[in-house]
């Protein structure tokens, strides 16, 4: 078992979505319990990670406000999805292993991201933690991926799920979690961001 350590990983919060299904706000800026959704990912990040940076395609004045780096989807693929935004963070980043979080998992716990430290060994490229099925956008990635990543962005397949699927089966390790259930829900639309502000409440 080979442990990362903060200094070899950079965190990205992706908060460059259109909001489609929240009447194309900007997710990342929503507010829930007094605090802006991208602040609940940048907390949960920061004790795991060397340094966080944001992806953001709108609002940068916003979120220039949380002192932290930004970028956006490189031109070619703008917009077309967390695939470009994943892709943009691994190209600047100067530590080899990128941790990525979405922006709309409030709930998320510290202590489950920490297990995308472990490596099973050091041919891993990529660990994704998975709830009733993968979740790739909680997950760390090796800068080697960048190649494959360009390739996939130019096909036009910029489905996470079908990347992963593309790599060799010992660079993909994949964490299966049992509890804490509510950790991976999204923020998707007004009913979700409710329900969770209620549990949010309640902590």
């Amino acid at each position: 078992m080979i442990e990362l350590v903060a200094k070899d990983i950079t965190g990205l919060i992706l908060a460059g979505g259109e909001g489609r299904r929240m009447d194309n706000r900007d997710k990342g800026l929503v507010t829930l319990v007094d605090k802006s959704l991208v602040q609940y990912a940048i907390e949960c990040l920061q004790p795991l990670t060397h340094t966080q940076i944001i992806s953001c395609n709108r609002n940068r004045d916003a979120y220039q406000a949380y002192g932290l780096p930004l970028i956006a989807d490189d031109e070619r693929w703008s917009l077309l999805g967390p695939m470009a935004g994943i892709y943009s963070g691994l190209k600047v980043i100067e530590t080899d292993w990128l941790m990525v979080m979405p922006c709309d998992t409030p709930l998320m716990q510290i202590d489950v991201m920490a297990l995308l430290k472990q490596l099973s060994h050091d041919g891993v490229k990529a660990h994704i933690l998975a709830w009733q099925g993968w979740e790739p956008l909680h997950a760390v990635y090796h800068k080697d991926l960048l190649p494959l990543l360009e390739h996939q962005l130019n096909s036009g397949r910029t489905g996470m799920q079908h990347f992963l699927h593309q790599l060799e089966d010992d660079a993909l390790q994949i964490s299966e979690i049992t509890s804490a259930q509510n950790a991976f829900r999204n923020t998707n639309n007004v009913t979700e961001l409710s329900q969770i502000e209620e549990i949010l409440r309640g902590k």
